[in-house]
């Protein structure tokens, strides 16, 4: 995207730039509320027990799956507010479906390629 001349350096979207202390005072209270939600269904407690199985390599991968997620609600046709929403939901989605499929197929060797 830099060699191209229409575009400036700071046209680019810098993923990494997003880690800091903004993102950290936006997640902590999300995690306080969290924490004082009781699970009684022995079905979502198994599915958040894997997705905090998961939790890491979702992270480590979703990325990849935001921008063909966009182009796909573009592709659909959804309204512009909830564009987003619904890209990040599929991100989401598919990150989680590769990573636990990649833990089933492979076990605990995964840790290593995933997270």
């Amino acid at each position: 995207m830099t060699a191209l001349p229409d575009y400036t350096d700071e046209m680019l979207e810098l993923f990494f730039t997003y880690c800091s202390l903004n993102v950290v005072l936006m997640t902590v209270p999300v995690f306080m509320c969290c924490k004082k939600i009781e699970v009684r269904s022995e079905h979502l407690r198994r599915m958040l027990a894997n997705l905090t199985l998961c939790g890491f390599g979702v992270y480590m991968i979703h990325y990849l799956f935001t921008g063909p997620s966009v182009a796909l609600m573009r592709l659909l046709d959804i309204p512009i507010c909830i564009q987003i929403p619904c890209a990040s939901v599929v991100a989401f989605g598919v990150s989680w479906l590769l990573v636990a499929s990649a833990y089933r197929v492979f076990g605990r060797k995964t840790r290593w390629v995933l997270g």
